[in-house]
């Protein structure tokens, strides 16, 4: 049960330095249904609507169409179908307007709900007290500093040591032990259905944080970000990313195409968009579209999509990895390695091997290239074998082996005019050296290392 006892209020004081009588907390609204500004009310009944609240409602009970004042709590309390049940409602919040504890239902804020500073000169031992939605807010256009969740289950017995705020119409609050309502056991969480504003944190549910809408921390559920969440926290979730995430600890589903996540430090269950940098022991499940930097897994890169640096691992490549760093690993390989300094398990592709890349296994049609260097003068002309899987690439000639064939390739070397060749020697592992009789030599070299030598 939710249950508000204001009888327990013992002081309210404005900024105003005047100080209410117990009576005066019973002024009623005029006979336009209005709370001026220099009024506090105690309890707006649910048989009593308030057309607009310039003042201060200490418990909303009923309906306020539009306040643009202070509502310290619209409440709300379960009791069955006893007509002791209200659910206080508050239809619009002004730009103006304030609602430090909403447990009801605000159809539309384009204020603040919450609190949004502390007074360290509490009367009590100086807890500081957070206000935020605890009910539902159908669009929030203003600002939400907390959007609570079931471990926010805690706003009663903040009386007992006492709070203050610097909220622009009230200094000082203090309620006893009873003081603010206590929520019920099977409380599950705030809702926001569409934000268009700002949610400092949330700990509840967010259906649709819409474009423009910024949510700072997210520790719960954001079901579509199409704005900006700054943080997903470690165990938050959101479902379908559109838009940007900057850090996430947490799960993003889905990021979709045009989306960005700067960093993944932790789940990407399908990338359609972009991950700037996926963090050491982050893992992205799949990848449709763009990876910058890769330091932890990417279990499948899929057709079509790219990995810009891989220092981690790369479970399953089926569309590019520009650059596979030293000590990186791509696990099987169907696509292209355009630079390989690192590890290929088993290749069925093709890798372009730079440095100290490895194949380990170059399988069925892989195409295992290194790199080709042969430094001589100009004195030596050198002719590639014509379909020996010789290729330029990246100015640079290389020799391609095919799946597990232990072919040779072949490259002739001639003297120009007036020179001749006596000897080659100094030949690394898998080149060998056959004298011509026309004086022309010939270099057979097995395929599948790295030839690096100078004649």
């Amino acid at each position: 049960m939710i249950k508000l006892n204001w009888k327990n209020v013992i002081a309210v004081t404005v900024i105003t330095a005047l100080t209410l009588t117990q009576s005066s907390l019973y002024i009623m609204a005029d006979e336009n249904n209005d709370i001026q500004s220099d009024q506090t009310i105690d309890v707006v009944a649910k048989e009593e609507p308030v057309d607009t609240n310039k003042g201060t409602v200490c418990d909303n009970q009923g309906t306020i169409t539009e306040n643009e004042g202070t509502v310290i709590v619209n409440d709300k309390q379960e009791d069955g179908y006893s007509e002791e049940s209200f659910t206080g409602e508050v239809k619009t919040n002004d730009t103006s307007g304030t609602v430090v504890v909403n447990i009801g239902e605000i159809t539309t804020n384009n204020g603040t709900v919450g609190i949004t500073e502390t007074n360290s000169s509490n009367t009590g031992s100086g807890t500081s007290f957070e206000g935020g939605n605890y009910g539902n807010i159908g669009t929030n256009n203003g600002e939400v500093t907390l959007n609570a969740g079931v471990n926010d289950n805690n706003i009663s017995g903040i009386g007992s040591t006492g709070y203050g705020t610097t909220l622009s119409t009230l200094e000082v609050f203090q309620y006893e032990s009873s003081g603010l309502p206590e929520l019920p056991e099977s409380y599950s969480g705030a809702t926001i259905t569409t934000n268009y504003g700002t949610v400092d944190t949330n700990n509840g549910t967010v259906i649709t944080n819409s474009e423009n809408g910024t949510i700072t921390t997210n520790n719960a559920a954001v079901g579509t970000n199409n704005g900006n969440v700054t943080t997903n926290s470690e165990n938050a979730a959101i479902t379908t990313n559109n838009a940007a995430v900057g850090t996430n600890n947490g799960n993003v589903t889905t990021n979709s195409e045009n989306a960005t996540i700067t960093t993944n430090n932790a789940t990407v269950g399908t990338n359609n968009g972009t991950v700037t940098t996926n963090s050491e022991n982050a893992t992205i499940t799949t990848n449709n579209a763009t990876v910058g930097t890769n330091n932890g897994t990417v279990t499948t890169n899929s057709e079509n999509a790219a990995i810009t640096t891989n220092n981690g691992t790369v479970a399953t490549n089926n569309g590019t990895v520009t650059t596979n760093n030293a000590n990186a690993v791509i696990t099987t390989n169907n696509g292209t390695v355009a630079t390989n300094n690192g590890t290929v398990t088993t290749n069925k592709g093709t890798v372009y091997n730079y440095n100290n890349g490895t194949v380990t296994t170059n399988v069925a049609d892989g195409f295992a290239y290194y790199q080709v260097n042969i430094n001589h003068s100009d004195n030596a002309l050198l002719t590639y074998g014509s379909n020996e899987n010789f290729c330029d690439y990246n100015g640079y000639k290389w020799l391609g082996k095919q799946g597990d064939s232990s072919d040779t390739s072949t490259i002739t070397i001639t003297p120009v005019d007036g020179y001749t060749i006596t000897s080659i020697g100094n030949l690394p592992e898998g080149v060998t050296a056959v004298n011509n009789q026309d004086g022309s030599w010939k270099l057979i070299l097995t395929r599948g290392i790295k030839i690096d030598f100078e004649l």
